[in-house]
């Protein structure tokens, strides 16, 4: 649930930045 409200809140261009950080760690 905390994710998601923090997705709401994010931008997507911060998403899938964080998205591919956390991918590539």
């Amino acid at each position: 649930a905390r994710m998601e409200m923090q997705r709401q809140d994010w931008p997507e261009e911060k998403w899938q930045e964080f998205a591919y950080k956390r991918k590539r760690l």
